[in-house]
């Protein structure tokens, strides 16, 4: 029958349509009490049913899917965009890109894990090394007190479990810093949490933002794990599987305290941001970063953690001091040497004044480090060098003025600190200065904003001494022209004991110099030189000679008057007003940096009878300095090195690494704070130094060679050269009219990008390429010559390529900015639970963007606990979507019973949905049966209720 006559019959028959649907409604309905009526209708039905309700769920699920997808295109997608006068969408650059957050996170107060750290610490041997290293102190003890003739002391044995428990210890930091997200940052994706297979019991897993990974997910040898070194997790994040290409890695301990964007992190016209906090510690005591690499052998860079002065000691022509046979000679400027440097005058045979400091408790090392100590600020010290601010030194120290003329500076012998005020002779912008003045020159600083020259002194030997001392300046031209380097040379005389004091003179030399190698000069900026440089840890390395008599004294002295006074609490007493709980602390900072000072202080002994031995074998011959650390180096360096050194170690690990793949320079650690990582960049760190990552993966714990994953990453970013490529350079500084010639104008362009280019000799130099090349062809722009310059002519042209290499070089690849760090908090949390309550409640009220909590307690006490509790709930009250509902746990505290249930689910849903699936097939397939069935069914039940009725 046609479908149109049907229709008509059946409008024909249900004119009505309501009678239409109540006779459908009848027809349905016995149906389905006959279908009931049989043995197997309620099976049916069930299975009908599950089908649509799972139907009816996949649908919704799409829909809501398609809906999230329809709002977030109409809410995110930077639709004015596409309005604009280029006719193009710049969705790419108007909106920010799309990051993902990491956490490492581990919960410490695991018995499991606190087990198996344990068995793999002494399967590594840790605790065997920490029996040895005592009985090496005792040993060395007895001989340093041989040779001091003090009293031995004794090392403290460190409980490794107590030592290293606060570095896993949960104080469910992580529950807070996801508050934190969701308060302050809620733009950000997904939220992926690595763990060693822990999951905290309060973290709702269905929440379709977040995410378990495991150890075992990103590290590609299985061989390495377990691990419970944070370097060799950090070093595989950017292997989660789904992470976005930019995303920001968090401690559990780093919280965010106000509203923050993605430009607080990267911006597209600014780069990358990188906040920076304090110097990475020097190679070596006594050596500074501007001592490296400076084409003159140092003795205390010439170690194997200096790389051996970064090769200023290796090779067959080093820039020494001179042996003994030099002592009426002068040795002539290495060709190698840096021009504008003052020659140093060689050694003569006499010994050194004694290093002692130039107040009790202040290392030579102290002076001029950008942070007032307290023990250096005397005018004998210069007032730390000028680190306690140029005010003091004006005040009390002795004045000079570097004049336009004269010859010296003569300094009486019982002067022990002075400063030169070069103001009206250099008012240009020093870039450099040198000096020769060993023998009887503590420290020599100059500070930049106000031209001051500050001088500590040795004690003045018997006879008089007299150097040199050179400062280069860079003079701008007013209108326009090139900068010129402008040497200013003078000499400094240091009257001895024997002779009368004479007074001083404010004369100048100014002259050209034969070029050698010099002492640098430490620079400040005006900051620093005003007393606000970054403040000191408490117990920093100190270096003692022969006097480590009583070191309990010292060590008590260096944790309350070593600490500069900013880092106290206010109302805090010192010395003989301290009370108990200022006590507590002191006592606290005695516990922790005992072990590093007993180290140090027998590193600076053997060092010292190191140098008493040098000086007499010289005197029976030459000796060299890679000599003594042969002979001494096993017995300066400790056979075992601690926690607390391993993450400096690493650092200065890096450093040597970069300072031979970049250049050597100063660097600084990064502050403690989220950080945004590019996973381009780590893969291309990681292409160069293979090694060095399969190393750090390698480690199980913490290690001195651990590849440092935010020191290395910005300073590779930030350091990384620009590869020259002529075709892109063509394309993006040469052709600005994009025809694919060089005209003129741009000829004259490319010149101002370097001054060193004449603008003649790069107009032949490009003629001779291409008329070599090959004959101009097509619409070309012709020079005076009539010869045209392509970007093949460009690219095929060594001699240009030359010229131009030199300008790309010079850049960095990859923008970045140095932020302030005015907006990041970091606080050590400690036993003191008076002090803890205290800043704490300043933190509070600071409310800046980046903030970390530290967990430094040894002893932790239930009131310190308390504290942070509060905290915590005052700042973050509001209970995130992460979180559980009071009251509920999750049912599995580790990952391994959680993806095998999660497996067993999965799987009992396949086999009903198989089911389903089988019986509609069996239906399709075998219709025709099945409704043959259902109609003796139905006849029977007929029969049934026929003989029912009867």
């Amino acid at each position: 029958m046609p479908s149109s006559s049907w229709a008509a019959d059946v409008v024909a028959r249900f004119p009505d349509r309501q009678r239409l649907l109540g006779d459908l409604r009848k027809r349905l309905h016995r149906r389905v009490l006959s279908l009931m009526a049989t043995r197997t209708g309620p099976v049916v039905l069930v299975v009908a049913a599950s089908i649509g309700v799972v139907a009816a769920v996949h649908v919704l699920l799409l829909v809501g899917q398609y809906s999230a997808f329809v709002v977030g295109c109409a809410t995110r997608s930077c639709p004015h965009a596409y309005n604009n006068i280029g006719r193009r969408s710049f969705q790419g650059d108007l909106c920010a890109p799309v990051f993902d957050v990491v956490y490492t996170w581990v919960n410490g107060s695991d018995r499991a894990l606190i087990e198996q750290i344990q068995r793999y610490r002494a399967e590594d041997g840790e605790l065997a090394s920490d029996i040895a290293s005592v009985d090496k102190h005792n040993a060395d003890a007895a001989a340093i007190a041989e040779a001091t003739g003090a009293e031995p002391t004794q090392p403290e044995v460190v409980d490794e479990k107590k030592h290293g428990q606060n570095r896993f210890r949960d104080n469910e930091e992580l529950r807070y810093s996801l508050r934190s997200l969701w308060l302050y940052a809620p733009w950000v994706r997904n939220v992926y949490i690595v763990t060693n297979g822990q999951v905290p019991y309060w973290l709702d897993l269905s929440n379709p933002n977040v995410f378990i990974v495991t150890h075992g997910d990103i590290f590609p040898n299985r061989a390495d794990l377990p691990v419970f070194s944070s370097p060799a997790i950090e070093v595989h994040l950017h292997r989660i599987p789904g992470l976005s290409d930019r995303f920001l890695y968090f401690n559990d301990d780093t919280m965010l305290g106000n509203v923050v964007w993605p430009d607080d992190f990267w911006s597209r016209e600014g780069g990358q941001k990188v906040y920076l906090s304090w110097d990475v510690p020097q190679c070596n005591a006594g050596c500074p970063d501007s001592w490296l690499n400076d084409n003159y052998c140092d003795l205390v860079c010439n170690t194997s953690s200096c790389n051996y002065d970064e090769g200023d000691c290796l090779g067959p022509n080093i820039n020494d001091r001179g042996p003994k046979s030099w002592k009426n000679s002068r040795p002539q400027a290495s060709s190698s040497a840096r021009p504008g440097h003052v020659p140093r005058a060689p050694i003569q045979q006499q010994e050194l004044p004694t290093q002692t400091y130039c107040g009790t408790g202040c290392p030579n090392s102290w002076l001029g480090d950008k942070v007032c100590d307290r023990a250096c600020k005397t005018a004998r010290c210069g007032f730390d060098a000028g680190d306690c601010g140029t005010a003091l030194v004006r005040e009390s120290v002795h004045r000079y003025e570097l004049a336009r003329n004269g010859t010296e500076i003569v300094i009486p012998a019982d002067r022990m600190s002075a400063y030169v005020d070069m103001a009206g002779r250099i008012p240009y912008t020093i870039t450099s200065a040198e000096h020769e003045c060993e023998l009887f020159m503590r420290s020599a600083i100059i500070i930049q904003s106000e031209k001051l020259l500050i001088l500590v002194l040795l004690p003045a030997g018997e006879a008089p001494a007299t150097c040199t001392v050179a400062i280069t300046a860079r003079k701008t031209d007013p209108d326009g022209g090139p900068a010129t380097d402008v040497l200013t040379v003078f000499t400094l005389h240091r009257q001895g004991t024997a002779s009368s004091a004479a007074s001083s003179s404010n004369d100048t030399a100014v002259g050209v110099v034969e070029p050698g190698a010099g002492a640098g000069v430490s620079f400040v900026d005006e900051a620093q030189s005003a007393g606000d440089g970054p403040a000191d840890p408490a117990g920093r390395a100190l270096l003692w000679t022969g006097d480590v008599l009583d070191l309990e004294h010292v060590l008590r002295q260096v944790a309350v008057e070593g600490v500069p006074s900013d880092r106290f609490p206010s109302g805090v007493a010192l010395l003989g007003d301290m009370n108990e709980g200022d006590w507590a602390l002191a006592e606290r900072l005695v516990e922790r940096k005992r072990e590093q000072l007993v180290r140090l202080a027998e590193d600076e002994v053997l060092a010292t009878v190191a140098e008493h031995v040098r000086r007499n074998e010289r005197e029976a011959g030459m000796i060299w300095p890679w000599q003594l650390v042969k002979d001494f180096a096993r017995r300066v360096t400790p056979r075992n090195r601690r926690l607390l050194d391993a993450f400096g170690d690493s650092l200065r690990f890096v450093t040597r690494l970069y300072n031979a793949y970049f250049s050597v320079q100063s660097r600084k650690v990064p502050a403690h704070m989220p950080h945004m990582i590019d996973k381009n960049i780590v893969y291309e760190m990681q292409s160069i130094w293979p090694a060095e990552f399969a190393a750090t993966s390698s480690h199980r714990f913490r290690s001195s060679s651990d590849i440092q994953f935010a020191f290395s990453y910005f300073y590779y970013m930030m350091e990384r050269p620009e590869r020259f490529d002529a075709t892109a350079f063509f394309r993006n500084e040469i052709d600005l009219d994009r025809d694919g010639y060089v005209s003129e104008m741009e000829l004259r362009h490319l010149t101002s990008l370097n001054r060193q280019l004449s603008f003649s000799e790069l107009t032949n130099t490009l003629i001779n390429c291409s008329v070599a090349i090959a004959q101009s062809r097509g619409h070309r722009l012709s020079l005076d010559e009539g010869v045209s310059v392509t970007e093949e002519t460009v690219r095929l042209c060594p001699p240009v390529l030359s010229m131009l290499r030199p300008i790309v070089e010079g850049r960095k690849h990859f923008r970045h900015q140095k932020a302030s760090m005015e907006q990041v908090t970091f606080y050590m949390v400690g036993d003191n639970a008076t002090l803890v309550r205290q800043r704490l409640e300043e933190i509070l009220v600071e409310r800046k963007k980046f903030v970390c909590l530290n967990d430094d307690m040894r002893n932790p006490e239930p009131s310190v606990k308390t504290a942070l509790s509060e905290f915590f709930e005052a700042y973050y009250p509001m209970r995130s979507p992460f979180e559980l509902p009071p009251g509920t746990t999750n049912r599995f505290l580790y990952i391994g019973p959680l993806r095998w249930w999660m497996r067993f689910v999965a799987l009992l849903w396949f086999l009903f949905e198989s089911a389903i699936v089988a019986v509609v097939i069996y239906v399709v397939i075998r219709r025709d049966d099945v409704i043959a069935w259902l109609r003796k069914r139905d006849a029977k039940v007929k029969v049934d209720k026929t003989m029912v009725a009867f």
